[in-house]
């Protein structure tokens, strides 16, 4: 087994690096493009809670619009409180059909 000198590992481990560091930058680049927030969407239809919007209103301030179980709330976030500002019945897919009456 030959012997390798100190520059010629020094080299092989230093480009071994920059492979990964290349890797990593790649990675960051597709997610970037891809968008990784579609990786863990939130506004998936199986979710019996659903986060319709989020409005930032100051660094540590804002507003979720959430649907859970045919009710939409409307939250006020702050720093260490919530509040549930309002509340109300979803419309259902039966409740936006006309009405007729027969005679």
């Amino acid at each position: 087994m030959a012997e390798h000198s100190f520059f010629y590992l020094l080299l092989k481990t230093t480009l071994a690096l920059a492979i990964v560091v290349l890797l990593i930058f790649a990675l960051f680049f597709i997610l970037k493009k891809v968008g990784y927030k579609s990786l863990i969407s939130t506004n998936n239809k199986n979710n019996k809670i659903q986060i319709l919007e989020k409005r930032f209103l100051a660094p540590k301030h804002y507003l979720i619009h959430v649907e859970w179980e045919n009710y939409k709330f409307l939250i006020s976030v702050l720093q260490n409180q919530l509040t549930v500002i309002e509340k109300t019945k979803s419309a259902s897919a039966n409740d936006n059909l006309p009405t007729t009456t027969s005679s």
